[in-house]
This record gives structure tokens, C-alpha cells and sequence, in this order.
């Protein structure tokens, strides 16, 4: 009995409305309880090499396929995607694409219910899995009010409640703040460790990859360009360079100082250190600055800068009881560059749609140069403010692509010349 849980020969794959093959040629084996890191560039096939590991491709995404894929000795195309659901587990990117229940709880249950488990037994591994991805306090909200992280973690909680030999995370930590990223990562080394499952892992955070990862798989316009161990394949930072996939800053650096004594190409800024202290010497540098002396950041706005957006006492909760803002004070002048940072579900998303008029605060105002949000309609605000959602799918529906750019633009009433000029460039 071989020990590949997986085993991919000569994929090819084209989607119903593609003109060209997305996949050219994959092989890949995957043992039983390793841990792989997929990575590679956009467009280069990873969403579609998952999508056919757990059956999708071909029963859901028909397309045009050659080649075969096999989990557990068995060919996925005999198989239906119910059948390969309890031996592979798949974690979209897009979390709204995978979440249909009513409360957080309910879509935790789905998967051990609907492998026999006893309610109350599903409900144990529920409430621990909930608690082990720090979202148990959600068990009864609906997916629908979480924030684009949150939906995330219980996309992620839903799959790994059922416990399946295999698990598939198509870069579900995208929208995860960094600390979550790096527990979540964790996660699945413990599941890999201790209960053997095998992960498969797309991400673009190489560095954490390293630590965790038995093999970094690079994925090529539809091809396997490289697979190997992390420090064997970051020696070969060539055909990431071929594959548009950057490598750790820690690895960028060692290849830029070769004249170090580097014994290998570092992973992660631990195994830099010792080379570093020793090249330095007596010149390394002094502790770093406390931040409370640092010197404040200089403002490059003058203070009579013209307030453009301005918030006061915003509160808003998508459900009565729940507030998401609480008291929200905020103004950005005219030419301002700001960035807008907290954990997943601190209510960023939410104060952006506040300010666009998707969404009007249940108390407090939210103001554009004279406009108020409350009064506006969408169509106005729109005339000043460009927003681009977190999940792209939520924006875009024009087919073809220059329909989507021209689409806008039409609305606000250009000349037809203009439409084309600006779209074009």
C-alpha cells in the first residue's frame, strides 16, 4: 500500500469559459501526514490545484481535465465531492462561500452531525474548536454580522471540527491579523503532530512557512517549478524570482551579504542572529529606543489642514445588543495619507462603510465636506469617494473586464470619448 495520501499525475485543467489551460502538467505527492506549503504568484493555479484535491474539479467546476488525482488510492473523478469530504477538508479564501448556517454553532455542527456524531459529542468538538480559534464568544451570532476575519476563523473552525485526513487551507488566513496568522499556523502544526492529519497550506507568508512546513511546493503557471525542503528551496532563490514569489526578508538579506559566513540561507531571523552578532562585533548597536523617547512622527500636514471626513460619536451594531463602534471620533483632512489598523472585528470595515453611506450610524454623524451620510444618497458620495471591498467578488460583475472599468464611469455621466480614454489607459 503506497504512503501517498495524495497523488497527482499529469493534471491538466481548462475552466468552461477559459480560453487557456489554468493547470499544464501537475505531479505532486503528498505522504500521509505531511505538511506542505503551496505557493506561487496570482493566477499560477493554486485555488484550482486545491479545488481538485477534494473534488470540486471536476463535479463542480467541470471543465476540460486530463490527468488524474487520487486520495487514499482512490480517483477523485469515481468519486463524488460528498464522498471525498470526510477524507479532504477545504478552507476557501472567500469565506462567504462556504458558510450557510444560521449561527457560528450551527455551522461548526454540520460537518460531525452529518458524519453521525451525536449532537452532544458534536457540540464537545465544537465549543473546543471554537475556543482553540479564540471565537467561542461567537457560537450564536450569525456569519453574515462577522467582521471578513472573524467569518474566517469560522470558516476555518467549520472544516477542522470534522477532522479530516487531509486539510486544505486556500490562503484562509488572507484577512487574519498578523498575531491570528501565526496561531493559526500553529494550529495546524499541532493537528500535523499530533493527530497526523496532512495540511496543505497556500499562503504568501514564506517565513512562517519555514517554521512550520515539511515542503515548500512553487506553483508556475500551472506548473510544479520546485519542490523541495524549505532550506533547500530558498538555495534556489532563482526560480522564486521566475515564479514572482518573494522570498523572507531575512533570506533577501543573506543572499545580498554573501561575504558573511552565512552555513546555509537562514529561514527566520533567530537562525540569522548568531552570524550577525559575529560580523558586527564590537559595533552592534546599542538597545533600541524606548518607544516613549521616541521623537513623535513629524505631521506633514500643516494644522490648518481642511477636514474632509469627519466622524463624531459614531456607534453602529449589525445586531441589537452587539455594537461593532462605540463613540467613534475621527477626521481625515483633504490630501491626508492615513492607514487604519486593529484585530480582526475591531469595526474597520464597518467605520469605511459608514463613511461611503453603505451603512448609517444608529447614533452619531458621519460627514463628507458638507454632506451628511444619513441624508446622502450613495450616488452622491460615490462622486467623491472610490472604495475597494475587502472580497473583490463582492464588487465586481461586469463581463468583460473593460465593462467593469467602464461601468462607473457611465454612471457618472461622461461623454462616451472620456469612458473610453480613462479606461483604456
Amino acid at each position: 500500500m503506497t504512503d501517498d495520501i495524495i497523488a497527482v499525475r499529469g493534471l491538466h485543467y481548462r475552466y468552461p469559459t477559459g480560453t487557456a489551460p489554468v493547470l499544464r502538467g501537475v505531479d505532486l505527492s503528498i505522504r500521509r501526514g505531511e505538511f506542505i506549503g503551496l505557493v506561487g504568484s496570482t493566477g499560477a493555479g493554486k485555488t484550482t490545484l486545491c479545488q481538485a484535491l477534494n473534488g470540486l474539479i471536476p463535479h463542480y467546476n467541470q471543465g476540460e481535465v486530463t490527468g488524474s488525482v487520487h486520495v487514499d488510492g482512490r480517483d477523485t473523478a469515481a468519486l463524488t465531492v460528498a464522498d471525498l469530504s470526510a477524507s479532504v477538508g477545504l478552507v476557501f479564501q472567500d469565506a462567504d462561500a462556504q458558510l450557510v448556517m444560521s449561527t457560528v454553532e450551527e455551522e461548526c455542527l454540520l460537518g460531525p452531525l452529518s458524519q453521525g456524531l451525536s449532537r452532544a459529542e458534536a457540540q464537545t468538538r465544537a465549543r473546543e474548536t471554537l475556543e482553540l480559534l479564540e471565537i467561542a464568544h461567537l457560537a450564536q451570532r450569525a456569519p453574515q454580522a462577522l467582521s471578513g476575519g472573524q467569518k474566517q476563523r469560522v470558516a476555518i473552525a467549520a472544516v477542522m471540527v470534522a477532522r479530516p485526513e487531509v486539510l486544505v487551507l486556500d490562503e484562509a488566513t488572507s484577512e487574519l491579523d498578523a498575531l491570528m496568522v501565526q496561531k493559526i499556523f500553529a494550529l495546524c502544526e499541532r493537528l500535523n503532530r499530533e493527530l497526523g492529519t496532512t495540511i496543505v497550506l497556500v499562503s504568501h507568508e514564506l517565513e512562517l512557512l519555514a517554521r512550520h512546513a515539511q515542503r515548500l511546493v512553487v506553483l508556475h503557471e500551472g506548473r510544479v517549478l520546485l519542490d523541495a525542503a524549505p532550506r533547500e528551496a530558498f538555495a534556489r532563490a532563482e526560480l522564486f524570482a521566475e515564479a514572482g514569489v518573494r522570498l523572507p526578508q531575512v533570506t533577501q538579506f543573506a543572499e545580498a551579504s554573501a561575504w558573511l559566513p552565512w552555513p546555509a540561507p537562514p529561514l527566520t531571523e533567530e537562525e540569522a542572529m548568531p552570524v550577525l552578532r559575529e560580523a558586527l562585533g564590537a559595533h552592534a548597536p546599542a538597545a533600541p529606543t524606548s518607544p516613549a523617547e521616541q521623537p513623535a512622527a513629524p505631521n506633514v500636514l500643516p494644522a490648518t489642514a481642511e477636514p474632509l471626513i469627519v466622524a463624531r460619536d459614531v456607534r453602529f451594531g449589525y445586531t441589537r445588543g452587539v455594537p461593532v463602534l462605540h463613540g467613534v471620533n475621527v477626521t481625515f483632512s483633504r490630501g491626508e495619507f492615513t492607514a487604519i489598523i486593529g484585530n480582526n472585528g475591531s469595526g474597520k470595515s464597518t467605520l469605511m462603510k459608514l463613511i461611503l453611506g453603505l451603512l448609517k450610524p444608529s447614533d452619531g454623524s458621519v460627514t463628507i465636506g458638507e454632506l451628511d451620510t444619513r441624508r446622502a444618497k450613495v450616488s452622491e458620495l460615490a462622486r467623491r469617494i472610490g472604495f475597494i471591498f475587502q472580497e473583490p467578488n463582492d464588487q465586481l460583475f461586469a463581463n468583460p473586464v473593460i465593462d467593469e472599468i467602464r461601468f462607473g464611469l457611465r454612471n457618472l455621466g461622461l461623454p462616451e470619448d472620456e469612458i473610453a480614454a480613462r479606461s483604456e489607459a
